[in-house]
């Protein structure tokens, strides 16, 4: 399943009971190649952005490991 076009759905959301949900589905059940999605839709919602700053606040640490497995080292070569 693709979160490609569901996240423009679930990040759309106004009510932060909704937006909570999805930082919870995010934690869960979302693979780390898809987590940019649910990012850049969250960012591009007026009303969500205070949630993105938070979530990140709280859980950068979790987040950041997400990422730890992409190797840098492949931008740099020449």
């Amino acid at each position: 399943m693709t979160y490609r076009y569901i996240s423009r759905g679930l990040t759309n959301a106004v009510d932060p009971a909704l937006q909570e949900r999805t930082f919870k589905l995010i934690q869960t059940s979302v693979r780390n190649q898809d987590l940019i999605y649910f990012f850049r839709g969250f960012h591009s919602n007026p009303k969500a952005i205070n949630a993105l700053r938070e979530f990140f606040e709280t859980n950068y640490d979790s987040v950041r490991a997400c990422f730890l497995c992409i190797d840098v080292s492949l931008r740099f070569r020449a």
